[in-house]
């Protein structure tokens, strides 16, 4: 799990301009209270309908593409991004 954070965290860091202030720079602890809160979000429906559900790509990789991706329901689609 502490190696899928620093993955995160580090696409997270270098994709600031997803917060809308660019340059603005989060300390770790914010980064990973971030993926925390992510995830909460992520498992805060159950799947009962799999055609309601959506996924979405976490994290760059060194060499390019996401590394992993995250399923989340439609209902939280407005607070998830």
């Amino acid at each position: 799990m502490k190696w899928i954070s620093i993955i995160v965290l580090a696409g997270l860091m270098s994709s600031c301009q997803l917060f809308g202030e660019e340059g603005k720079s989060y300390r770790l602890d914010e980064l990973e209270q971030l993926e925390k809160d992510i995830i909460q979000l992520s498992e805060s429906v159950s799947c009962t309908n799999s055609a309601e559900w959506n996924s979405t790509a976490m994290g760059s990789k060194a060499c390019g593409g996401p590394t992993r991706y995250i399923a989340y329901h439609r209902s939280v689609e407005s607070s998830f991004f």
